[in-house]
């Protein structure tokens, strides 16, 4: 049985709501994928058979969360009150020789600057 999200108590937040769509749809082999492919996980078929298990009550526990009265509780993104300490970018000139044995060991380079491989796949067709 599915439901639209549309049909959520107009006050339910997004989040909520998205929640209540999901806990109510079949989890399905497709819709495993799908929130895999969402979510940019890659796994195989025994953590896949695992995850279709597991998300309904992963998403029961959230939807029990949603129901916790958080009104006049501060937001924290930490709770250990310990902070960063910062320190000033300083900009140091580095000798010019120094910067030619750089280039020059490099493999591959485009004037002075220095190519690298990427570290990002380009994934932007499968959004």
């Amino acid at each position: 049985m599915r439901r639209r999200l549309n049909t959520c108590l107009p006050a339910a937040s997004q989040t909520a709501c998205f929640i209540v769509y999901l806990f109510n749809m079949e989890f399905n082999s497709a819709l495993i994928e799908k929130i895999k492919r969402l979510s940019r996980l890659a796994t195989d078929a025994e953590e896949s058979a695992t995850l279709k298990k597991q998300l309904p009550d992963i998403l029961h526990f959230v939807e029990q969360l949603q129901s916790v009265d958080t009104h006049g509780v501060v937001p924290t993104h930490q709770v250990t009150g310990l902070s960063n300490v910062w320190r000033e970018d300083e900009i140091r000139a580095c000798p010019t020789d120094i910067q030619q044995k750089i280039i020059a060991q490099f493999p591959e380079r485009e004037g002075n600057l220095l190519v690298t491989p990427a570290i990002f796949e380009d994934m932007s067709d499968e959004m």
